[in-house]
C-alpha cells in the first residue's frame, strides 16, 4: 500500500497528508520543492526512515520512502520537521501468540509432578529381577558334581605311582562330605556305618603310602576302598 504525502513550497517546505492511517512499512510518498537532491538524501540519513528513491519532477522530487518503528517520527528536511505517525499492523492479541515462552515454568529441566521415585523404583525392579534370572540360568548352566561323582571320578584316574596317597585322600573326602568329619586333617573317628576294620585300613593306607614296599596290592586296596564307599552310599552293588 502506497500513501501519498504532498509537500508543497511557498518559501520553504510545507507539510500536507491526506492519509489517515500509515502502517509500518507502508511506502511513503512526498513532494518537495526548492531543496536540493544532496539536502533530501541527508536528511535520511540520521532518521528512522529508509529511502527508496528520489525522482525528478517539474517543480520539484517525489520521494518515496518507509519506516518499520510505529509511534510518531521525525524526519527533518532543510529547515522543516514532518512529524509522522507510523501505526503498528501487530494487535495486542498478535502479540501475545508466544505466551507459553514467558512461562516460567518451561524453562525448568524437572517436573516436580512427575512420578520420579516410582519410576526409579519400577527400574531397580526391573534390573534386580533381570539380574536374578540371568544368576539362576547361569547356576543352572553350571552343574556342580556330586560326592558320589567326584569319588568315581578319581578312582578311575589314578597314577600308578601315587596311588596310595590318591586313594587315600579320596576315601576319606567322601567319608568328611557324608557324615561330616575330619578325616582329611587325619582324625579318625569310628561313625556307624564305619567300622573299626576301616580305620585300620586307612592307617595301613597312610602308612603304605610311605614305606616303598613294592607289593601288588592297588586292586585290592580299591576293591577295600569302594566297599566303605558303598557301605556308607547306602548301597551294596558295585560302583
Amino acid at each position: 500500500m502506497k500513501k501519498l504525502i504532498s509537500i508543497f513550497t511557498f518559501v520553504f517546505i510545507s507539510f500536507f497528508s491526506y492519509c489517515k492511517d500509515i502502517n509500518v512499512g507502508d511506502t511513503i510518498s512526498i513532494t518537495a520543492n526548492g531543496i536540493s537532491q544532496q539536502e533530501i538524501t541527508d536528511a535520511f540519513k540520521n532518521s528512522k526512515f529508509e529511502l527508496e528513491s528520489i525522482e525528478k519532477e517539474n517543480n520539484g522530487y517525489l520521494i518515496k520512502f518507509k519506516t518499520f518503528f510505529p509511534g510518531k517520527n521525525e524526519l527533518l528536511i532543510g529547515n522543516k520537521k514532518i512529524i509522522i505517525d507510523t501505526k503498528s499492523v501487530l494487535t495486542e492479541k498478535d502479540k501475545n501468540i508466544y505466551d507459553n515462552l514467558t512461562d516460567k515454568s518451561d524453562t525448568k529441566l524437572y517436573n516436580i509432578n512427575f512420578p520420579y521415585g516410582v519410576i526409579l523404583s519400577a527400574l531397580f525392579l526391573i534390573l534386580s529381577a533381570f539380574y536374578l534370572l540371568k544368576s539362576i540360568r547361569y547356576k543352572k548352566s553350571i552343574k556342580i558334581p556330586s560326592p558320589e561323582q567326584i569319588f568315581n571320578e578319581n578312582i578311575n584316574n589314578l597314577n600308578d605311582s601315587t596311588w596310595p596317597f590318591q586313594l587315600s585322600m579320596t576315601i576319606r573326602e567322601y567319608i568328611d562330605k557324608k557324615l561330616n568329619t575330619h578325616f582329611v586333617n587325619g582324625i579318625y573317628n569310628v561313625v556307624p556305618p564305619l567300622k573299626n576294620e576301616d580305620i585300620d585300613f586307612l592307617l595301613f593306607l597312610d602308612n603304605y603310602k610311605f614305606s616303598g614296599e613294592e607289593k601288588n596290592i592297588k586292586e585290592k586296596s580299591i576293591d577295600t576302598v569302594k566297599e566303605i564307599f558303598n557301605r556308607i552310599r547306602g548301597e551294596n552293588n558295585e560302583i
